[in-house]
Formats: structure tokens, sequence, C-alpha cells
């Protein structure tokens, strides 16, 4: 397993490529909740794009996304001050 010389050959790291930039990609929409479920972490944060791979441009648009969907939720909460399904 060693090579001559002792030294080892460098990891190669795939350069990584925005989920929403291409042909085929999905657009950020805040009615999608599976698609963002991807890129918010169970805490309600945004994933990072160094995680996630996502470019800065379209990383503004999922945080937009993302605080429209927390506000939804919150008006949901509180109509007559009782969970809607309750």
């Amino acid at each position: 397993m060693s090579q001559a010389g002792g030294q080892r050959r460098p990891f190669f790291r795939r350069k990584k490529t925005c989920p929403f930039s291409g042909a085929n990609a999905p657009r950020i929409d805040y009615k999608d909740v599976k698609l963002l479920q991807r890129f918010i972490s169970e805490r309600g944060k945004i994933v990072p794009s160094r995680i996630t791979a996502v470019s800065t441009r379209k990383q503004r648009v999922l945080a937009l996304a993302q605080i429209v969907v927390i506000e939804v939720d919150s008006e949901r909460e509180h109509v007559d001050g009782k969970r809607v399904g309750e």
C-alpha cells in the first residue's frame, strides 16, 4: 500500500455544483416543503452552502423561502389561540 518515497497521493475532491442550477433543476418554492427540508436543519436553520453546495444567489432565495415557511407556520399556530387541526 505504501508508495515509493513515502509520499501520499492527494485526496481528490470533486467540485460541488449547485443543485438549483442546470437544465432539470427544481425551482425554489416555499410551498415545496419536501425540497426545503433537505436544506433546513431540524432546528429550522439553513444548512451552510459549503455543505449543500448551493450557490450564493440561490442561498439567498432559499433563506427567503424559509422565512415565508416560518411565518406561515407561526400564523397557523396562532389562529384563535389554538393550533389548526386540534
